[in-house]
């Protein structure tokens, strides 16, 4: 994937931010969701992303430590593209092999390696 700068979303966290969307009450004025839509790079849930995923979840699941679904998708497309995940919590990506986890707001704001 070639980088252009901006904003990045895994196609899971994209998916979730569609569907708020669909049922924001009221809605946003459809030409600011398409602004918004046009300047998001969205990093797929492809082949690459699938065998880690397939790899990390059997890895968690024989530890005992099942994750979530969409947190190990997550994980998955941004190892897969060599992106850091940037959340509010890190202990629901701390669990992945490799993956670089920045925290922001008001639990953090440093990054480390799981």
């Amino acid at each position: 994937m070639k980088l252009s700068g901006g904003l990045y979303l895994t196609a899971p966290v994209f998916a979730e931010f569609l569907t708020g969307l669909e049922r924001a009450s009221p809605r946003p004025p459809p030409e600011d969701v398409e602004e918004v839509l046009r300047a998001a790079n969205v990093v797929p849930f492809d082949e690459a992303a699938a065998r880690i995923y397939a790899r990390e979840v059997a890895r968690l699941i024989e530890e005992g430590k099942r994750p979530p679904i969409a947190d190990a998708q997550i994980a998955a497309c941004a190892l897969a593209g060599g992106f850091e995940v940037v959340t509010g919590d890190k202990r629901d990506f701390t669990r992945f092999a490799g993956l670089v986890v920045r925290i922001v707001g008001p639990k953090g704001g440093h990054a480390g390696h799981a």
